[in-house]
């Protein structure tokens, strides 16, 4: 969900999107009922996916999402490595 044009909110939602939308419109209880302006949607078809898929979009937009949620972290394999170092040498 946004304000205007800035991510205000990332959710997910099992039961029909059109229900979850209605709470957050209706219920003024609703930590982000009259926060936001409009929204935008997609479907993940693999459930183990929607987790992971939040997470990172949590993670990478400043939104009001009191979640702080936890990616593991990929080990960069030594030849990666040593890769960015001799790109990172300044020549002279």
């Amino acid at each position: 969900m946004y304000r205007n044009d800035e991510p205000h909110y990332i959710g997910k939602t099992q039961r029909p999107l059109w229900k979850r939308i209605h709470n957050h419109v209706n219920f003024t209880n609703d930590k982000i009922y009259n926060f936001w302006n409009f929204f935008s949607a997609f479907e993940v078809r693999r459930g183990s996916d929607r987790d992971e898929i939040e997470a990172t979009l949590i993670a990478a937009m400043p939104t009001a999402n009191s979640s702080k949620p936890t990616i593991q972290p990929i080990p960069i394999p030594e030849k990666a490595i040593r890769a960015l170092a001799k790109r990172r040498e300044i020549k002279v």
